[in-house]
């Protein structure tokens, strides 16, 4: 639906209000959810994902941020607009094999610069697998075009696993305002 037409059914809603006073503060707070739905709607610029299915064993034992190795999760992705936000959401699935004393995980989003921290989790037990999701907003990206990157990093002394049973997703949109 065009920006035009949620505007138009904004004004429609707001026109539509003609209740007692005891009635007031229950309709406002209906309409108020549904104006936010609308804007919500009205904020996306675009959104692109991609989601991978794990196709072998790989490891990091790494401090610092890497991709996982042959199982790269990345998109190619254009902003738009100067002053939009990119929101970058994972959604991930791995397991950690060697018990460490920082037993913890770390997914990024990389966009060819630098990477920010999405998510982080720490195991309680090794060689189960865990469902990690997050999101990070990314306010300073110049308009163009970025390939962005899942990425991930592992606590010190400590090995984070992924295999065939676990899948990687990434999600870019670019949204106007914070």
């Amino acid at each position: 639906m065009s920006t035009f037409r949620y505007l138009t059914r904004l004004a429609d809603i707001v026109s539509d209000v003609d209740v007692d006073n005891d009635d007031r503060n229950g309709l406002y707070e209906s309409h108020d959810r549904e104006v936010e739905d609308h804007l919500s709607r009205i904020r996306t610029v675009t959104t692109k994902m991609t989601r991978k299915v794990v196709t072998g064993a790989r490891s990091n034992a790494t401090t610092t941020y890497a991709e996982p190795a042959t199982d790269t999760c990345r998109v190619a992705f254009t902003k738009k607009y100067p002053d939009t936000v990119i929101v970058a959401r994972i959604h991930v699935t791995c397991f950690q094999s060697v018990a460490g004393t920082a037993q913890s995980v770390t997914w990024g989003v990389g966009d060819g610069t630098t990477v920010s921290d999405a998510a982080f989790f720490f195991f309680n037990a090794i060689n189960t697998h865990h469902t990690v999701s997050g999101e990070v907003h990314l306010t300073t990206l110049a308009k163009g075009p970025y390939t962005f990157s899942l990425q991930w990093k592992s606590g010190t002394g400590v090995t984070n696993d992924l295999d065939t049973n676990d899948t990687l997703e990434l999600s870019i949109t670019e949204m106007l305002g914070n």
